[in-house]
């Protein structure tokens, strides 16, 4: 079966879970939770709660539910050969999920979704770091202070740095931007 048709037969048991194969069953959802029980008073239609959209849902409707399952651990993994070790899979087959597109979407939405989570984690640990590093820089003890102030003049001037570097390289986008906007058009 070519992968259009996979992929076009996937849609369809996703749309029609009772066309499926005869003797096969359709995968169970990931995301389906139980109709929620009644015990305030009952809505009187004028009330009504946002509906809560989940910007990855659409894309998991394409995917199997052995890919749905699998694709939080391949995320994670360093490696196609640790990935197929830590889920129980074949590389080819991973590797075969990685050539389907919307795999590879949900699979870079999910590590996108990962590294903003460890960027801000880091952001709020560096707060706590600076405090950490003043509360030292008061010791008693002359060798801590100094190894204190060692330490914030290494990280100080690595932001400096940093900060320099992006200036820069704003100080690049904005000039080839420029320059992009003065050329007559061909």
């Amino acid at each position: 079966m070519s992968k259009k048709r996979a992929r076009l037969s996937r849609r369809n048991r996703a749309k029609n879970p009772e066309r499926t194969k005869k003797g096969q069953s359709s995968p169970p959802a990931l995301c389906e939770s139980p109709p929620p029980t009644q015990t305030g008073p009952v809505p009187t239609g004028t009330e009504s709660l946002p509906e809560q959209s989940d910007p990855g849902a659409d894309r998991e409707d394409y995917l199997t539910y052995r890919q749905q399952s699998a694709i939080p651990i391949i995320a994670a993994a360093p490696t196609t050969a640790q990935a197929a070790r830590d889920t129980g899979l074949s590389e080819r087959t991973i590797r075969r999920w990685l050539e389907d597109e919307e795999f590879r979407e949900e699979l870079t939405r999910l590590r996108t979704e990962q590294s903003n989570f460890v960027r801000q984690e880091l952001k709020r640990l560096m707060v706590r770091g600076a405090a950490v590093l003043a509360e030292a820089m008061e010791d008693p003890n002359m060798a801590i202070r100094l190894r204190a102030a060692n330490y914030t003049f290494s990280f100080g001037s690595q932001v400096d740095g940093s900060e320099e570097l992006g200036n820069r390289l704003q100080a690049l986008e904005d000039a080839v931007s420029l320059n992009d906007r003065t050329k007559p058009p061909k």
